[in-house]
């Protein structure tokens, strides 16, 4: 959970939905990529498994760029971004407890502090915010609210979406992601909402 790669994959999938949604969540989602890897080079502090005896570490080995978390950023920017359109209470509700859990699940695996993994959430809500008062216009005035088949630009919009999908599977899930099942299996299921569309493209 909370991977970057695979979460833009996720929200790209919106594109056979609501394209709005696809181009405001990966806007968000790649400022706040952007945002926390300047943060890491700027605070290059140790991880807790370089500071602590005491932690068990499930998954890579990563020393250094603790300062903020990628992987609590990329939930949270998912999250708001769906929360935002969400017509549902409780569907809100849930999208938060589970950027929170995202970012809880990496101090469990030792990867990160507490305090990263607050600075990756706040970090991506003000990257949220950013898009939302910056690029937000833009989208909804120039991006279709519902798929625009007809049009050559979305189609190629959804021929990314599919790559990427079967990249995500075939590639990365298998050589990149810290969990290759996890990944297969969002891969899998992405593919399998976005893929039935393709008689339409």
């Amino acid at each position: 959970m909370g991977d970057g790669y695979l979460l833009g994959v996720l929200l790209g999938c919106f594109v056979v939905y609501h394209p709005r949604i696809a181009l405001l969540g990966l806007a968000a989602l790649l400022l706040s990529a952007v945002m926390i890897q300047a943060l890491k080079a700027l605070f290059p502090i140790a991880r807790p498994v370089e500071l602590l005896q005491t932690v068990h570490v499930v998954g890579p080995v990563l020393r250094y760029g603790t300062f903020p978390s990628g992987h609590a950023a990329a939930g949270m920017s998912v999250a708001l971004t769906l929360y935002s359109f969400s017509p549902s209470r409780s569907l809100r509700w849930f999208l938060l407890m589970a950027a929170v859990l995202v970012g809880v699940s990496r101090i469990f695996v030792g990867a990160h502090f507490p305090l990263d993994v607050a600075a990756g959430m706040l970090t991506a809500t003000l990257s949220f915010a950013l898009c939302t008062g910056l690029v937000w216009p833009f989208i909804e005035q120039h991006v279709w609210q519902r798929p625009a088949w007809d049009s050559a630009f979305f189609r190629a919009l959804y021929y990314m979406e599919l790559l990427a999908g079967s990249g995500a599977l075939l590639l990365y899930s298998t050589l990149f992601a810290e969990s290759g099942i996890a990944g297969a299996v969002v891969s899998s299921l992405i593919i399998i909402v976005t893929l039935p569309r393709f008689r339409k493209a």
